[in-house]
């Protein structure tokens, strides 16, 4: 889901109606768009995107019928699909269950970057404390969307141990790395990141 995967979902639902068009048996591009279509929250016209997707190749994922099962998402974090675990972090972020970080947690170490940062960018929604620390290791991801992702989250923990990695990051190479984990500090309103955040300005 190359186009999906990029944050354009809008387009690249076009793009799948089009390939559609030339080929309805085509069921790759019914179950791409049925990823996109559910990262954009229309869950219904996801579902039966999805249905088709299968009934043409059953070995594609299912979705749950129900966006709240737990379970399904939390199966899917170890789908063979990169896009798939990317749609279950996704969608495991809103449901408010203690039980769904340490998978997320664990899906801080994916092979894929743009599972591991989706991953991050969860964990920090549901500001699990438990997260503190893989958050923190994940600062130094070899993927710069993945620590951008992880100084967010570790701002939305509110959790003081976060200062020291964080003004660490304020030296990371990525702009966009930097500028989260200014943000981090101005949350965490320590007395240390107000000093380290003007030694980061002046250069």
């Amino acid at each position: 889901m190359a186009l999906g995967a990029q944050g354009i979902y809008g387009e690249a639902i076009k793009a799948y109606d089009e390939a559609i068009k030339i080929d309805p048996q085509y069921a790759s591009a019914w179950y791409n768009k049925c990823l996109a279509l559910a990262m954009e929250g229309k869950y219904d016209k996801a579902l039966e995107c999805n249905n088709e997707s299968i009934r043409l190749n059953p070995t594609y994922f299912a979705l749950p019928a129900d966006p709240n099962n737990v379970d399904k998402w939390i199966e899917g974090l170890e789908d063979n699909d990169s896009d798939i675990r990317i749609l279950a972090a996704s969608m495991l972020s809103e449901l408010n269950a203690t039980r769904v970080a340490d998978p997320l947690i664990l899906t801080l170490n994916d092979n894929d970057s743009r599972v591991r940062a989706s991953a991050a960018e969860a964990l920090g929604k549901l500001r699990d404390p438990r997260a503190l620390e893989p958050l923190i290791l994940t600062l130094n991801d070899n993927d710069s969307r993945a620590r951008w992702n992880a100084a967010d989250a570790l701002g939305k923990l509110k959790d003081s141990r976060a200062v020291e990695p964080l003004i660490l990051a304020l030296k990371d190479e990525d702009e966009t790395v930097r500028s989260s984990a200014v943000e981090a500090l101005v949350e965490l309103n320590d007395t240390r990141c107000s000093r380290a955040i003007d030694r980061s300005a002046q250069g």
